[in-house]
């Protein structure tokens, strides 16, 4: 199994695997170190592939304990909270039923607001943070505070 079908399999079963990144539909992983404000200081633009040498991923997960979705161009994209409490997710599936994106983190808190707006994911966290990820390039991601 892929860690794309790892993440659709957990994800019917209302969980996600905490990668603290992003991973896209290529296998890419990009590492995402979160800053005391909760907003990305350092991004790994040199992305690596996702670790699968973990046996285990139960023991990696977060249940996904409430979530907005929205869909846009034959993607939907889902955000919102994971059981850790400062847990936070968005992600993109599209209409054939495979992930496109991930991006999770156990720093950002939960996204509460979900919204598409010039061609770019907008997730709002409840400590009024705003996540902008680019629908081509969501590693390109940045944040406002509000």
């Amino acid at each position: 199994m892929t860690i794309l079908e790892i993440i659709l399999d957990y994800w019917h079963k209302q969980k996600l695997p905490i990668i603290d990144g992003l991973i896209k539909s290529d296998f890419s992983f990009y590492e995402i170190e979160i800053g005391d404000d909760c907003r990305p200081i350092k991004i790994n633009y040199q992305p690596t592939f996702f670790d699968m040498s973990r046996e285990n991923y139960s023991e990696y997960c977060s249940t996904a304990l409430s979530y907005i979705s929205v869909t846009h161009l034959n993607i939907t994209y889902y955000c919102g909270e994971g059981s850790h409490g400062s847990d936070g997710f968005i992600l993109a599936i599209n209409n054939d039923n495979k992930v496109e994106w991930l991006f999770f983190s156990q720093e950002v808190n939960p996204f509460e607001k979900l919204w598409i707006e010039n061609n770019e994911v907008h997730a709002m966290s409840n400590l009024k943070i705003e996540w902008i990820f680019p629908i081509d390039s969501p590693e390109i991601l940045r944040s406002i505070k509000h």
